[in-house]
């Protein structure tokens, strides 16, 4: 096949002298125009992720994406004049892997975001921005482009947090594929997330615990929306389900704004290859949860599974450790690739376990009394 820069230049040569021809020749150059732009197009994605740099040499201009006939404008970037708020989202995958991605929340839809040049992290700030968008991917020179609206805000670690938890289903044209009646109660999630006594039995329990009783998680039936059975299915798995749940959800009166955290929930898909992603100092997480059913709920799994993803919206990155042989410690050059994300096995933000924090963490969450 062609190379991108191949197609690039094909597309840009036909879209040149497309407006001045007549009528006939109009309609052979766009339908080459609609082919060359639908060949193109994943190989632009796949260079969004792999090198934006390369993305942005190969992007159409302000003037070539005007004349892009309406057929073909699907298949094409297009230039955004947008305000969003860029984020730092943590995917933990079924095999155990995890990935960091920087993304862009406009309007309620999250967008993979990369720049083209290192740049500074912005996490959780406002900005305005003018970057290429093709579907859920936005691609900018760099982040000192952008202008800021609004510094990140801090995350709070400490007094009750209070939570907003949305259980939905996917029924495209009332049909769900899993049946809505099998799955996990409310009153299974309530006792998991804010269930008071125990050592511990719920979420809540474990960081009132871990904090020395300076951080509680707030919330009753109440607070739990759903189920929600979305006229949509699951798609390609992609990250954008939140604004779909989150309408019934207002309307029954869930205080979406004025949540510390919002949960969102689901009964495992098995062509999603995460099993939750939350967004670091953010209020957002989302779960793909299995197993799904209310004879099947594992309140001690989900109990790790939560408690993890919050402690992201707390701020906290994975609980790992550094492998270095048969030194103490070394450069992480060194040791690499003895560094593991999840290695810390003492910790909920490691590998699968239920203990608290460690001294540095709890040091960030400022849980430490100065003595």
């Amino acid at each position: 096949g062609k190379s991108i820069e191949e197609l690039s230049m094909m597309l840009k040569v036909n879209l040149k002298d497309f407006s001045a021809l007549n009528e006939s020749d109009k309609k052979i150059v766009e339908q080459n125009i609609i082919e060359i732009a639908k060949t193109r197009k994943p190989l632009m994605i796949e260079l969004a992720s792999s090198n934006a740099q390369k993305f942005l040499s190969n992007a159409l201009n302000e003037n070539e994406i005007k004349l892009l006939p309406i057929k073909a404008k699907q298949f094409s970037e297009k230039i955004i004049l947008s305000q969003g708020e860029i984020k730092s989202i943590v995917f933990e995958y079924i095999d155990e892997s995890s990935e960091t991605i920087q993304a862009m929340e406009i309007d309620g839809i999250a967008y993979k975001l990369f720049f083209a040049q290192q740049s500074e992290p912005l996490n959780s700030t406002i900005v305005q921005f003018t970057g290429y968008q093709l579907e859920n991917n936005i691609v900018i020179q760099n982040s000192s482009s952008m202008q800021i609206i609004s510094p990140p805000q801090t995350t709070s670690t400490m007094g009750a947090h209070k939570f907003v938890v949305i259980l939905f289903n996917f029924c495209p044209s009332g049909v769900c594929a899993i049946p809505t009646s099998s799955l996990f109660t409310k009153a299974q999630v309530v006792q998991t997330i804010f269930g008071t006594t125990g050592n511990p039995t719920s979420v809540n329990d474990f960081y009132k615990q871990n904090s020395y009783n300076l951080l509680s998680m707030l919330g009753t039936t109440a607070d739990v929306f759903g189920w929600y059975e979305l006229n949509r299915g699951v798609g390609g798995c992609q990250i954008n389900w939140d604004g779909d749940a989150e309408i019934p959800a207002i309307a029954d009166g869930a205080d979406i704004a004025g949540a510390d955290h919002v949960l969102y929930v689901m009964p495992y898909q098995s062509n999603c290859s995460w099993t939750a992603f939350a967004d670091v100092g953010g209020k957002k997480s989302h779960f793909n949860v299995n197993p799904y059913t209310a004879t099947s709920w594992n309140d001690s799994t989900m109990r790790y599974t939560f408690g993890h993803e919050l402690g992201h919206n707390l701020g906290n990155n994975h609980a790992g450790y550094m492998d270095c042989g048969a030194k103490f410690i070394d450069s992480n050059s060194v040791c690499y690739p003895g560094i593991y994300t999840y290695g810390d096995y003492y910790n909920i933000m490691g590998y699968y376990n239920r203990f608290q924090y460690n001294a540095p963490h709890k040091s960030d969450m400022q849980w430490f009394t100065p003595t």
